[in-house]
């Protein structure tokens, strides 16, 4: 078994690394649809043909699922917690450290199969 404090340290500055993570990719994509809305705007009707269908590949390809490679380490992280340990479920964990996750984390964790009820969820 792994310890309290060790498992409370790991998954606490794990959690939050990757939910900074999550937000930083979807304030990428969002950035990606901001340029992509320039480009739609141009007067020049020969530089919107050159650019949009790259940028709009880009933002398509970015839009679905950019945090989908995230969720393995999510759910092994979460799975570490439960077989690790002495307890049953990520919530009875969160609630034993008094430790509230991200909303990106948590959307993460739910995206992994591990749904965090939203009393261990701080904004």
């Amino acid at each position: 078994m792994t310890s309290f404090e060790t498992a409370s340290i790991v998954y606490q500055q794990i959690s939050d690394h990757y939910a900074n993570a999550v937000s930083s990719i979807n304030a990428s994509v969002d950035a990606l649809y901001n340029a992509l809305v320039i480009v739609t705007q141009l007067d020049d009707p020969d530089v919107k043909i050159e650019l949009l269908d790259i940028f709009e590949a880009t933002w398509n390809a970015m839009k679905s699922g950019p945090t989908r490679p995230l969720i393995s380490s999510a759910a092994r992280l979460n799975t570490y917690i439960v077989t690790r340990t002495v307890y049953t479920s990520v919530n009875s964990f969160l609630d034993d450290v008094s430790y509230q996750v991200s909303s990106d984390w948590a959307a993460l964790s739910a995206d992994a199969g591990t749904p965090i009820d939203a009393i261990y969820v701080k904004d």
